[in-house]
């Protein structure tokens, strides 16, 4: 009986599918891929089922972003398409995270959903909803307090240089 990297069993005899990856029964809610570098993909039975359904039936596979981060793909018919993105219908300006850190696990539960661009102001906008959930007032003195601490740090880094040209000229 073979393991997945969080120690799901699964079925000894994988099951060959049309689309040519092996499925493995992992549990009756739970799927797994074996992709073709021999690792496997987990994934919600249901979403695999509605991916196939969908026309998403190509061979699934690791391969590497441009960043080197490894993500389970599909040929789609004419370029490479994200799994957990299908998933979770990602737009383009939203980015996938996976909570335990494991791009192999495309389980619901696993993945979550995340802005791209402007992450960081979101994530203080969040921050303040959540220590001061009634409190507008507060929240806008929460980040009026983060605005001007990343201000004040960003005008240390951008008069750096002309303090080091002022301390090499005294010396």
């Amino acid at each position: 009986m073979k393991h997945t990297e969080e120690g799901a069993s699964l079925s000894p005899e994988p099951r060959r599918s049309a689309e040519r990856n092996d499925l493995l029964t992992v549990s009756d809610t739970v799927t797994g891929v074996r992709l073709q570098d021999g690792s496997v993909a987990l994934i919600d039975r249901r979403d695999f089922e509605a991916l196939q359904a969908a026309g998403h039936t190509g061979r699934w596979f690791l391969n590497l972003s441009g960043q080197g981060n490894p993500y389970v793909r599909l040929q789609g018919r004419s370029n490479l398409l994200t799994v957990a993105r299908l998933i979770l219908g990602a737009r383009p300006e939203e980015q996938v995270e996976y909570r335990n850190g494991s791009r192999l696990d495309l389980r619901r539960e696993n993945l979550t959903l995340r802005l791209r661009k402007g992450g960081k102001r979101r994530d203080a906008i969040e921050a303040a909803q959540d220590l001061y959930p009634h409190s507008p007032e507060l929240q806008a003195a929460y980040l009026r307090g983060r605005w001007q601490a990343l201000r004040e740090r960003s005008k240390t880094v951008r008069e750096a240089p002309a303090i080091l040209r002022s301390a090499e000229a005294r010396v």
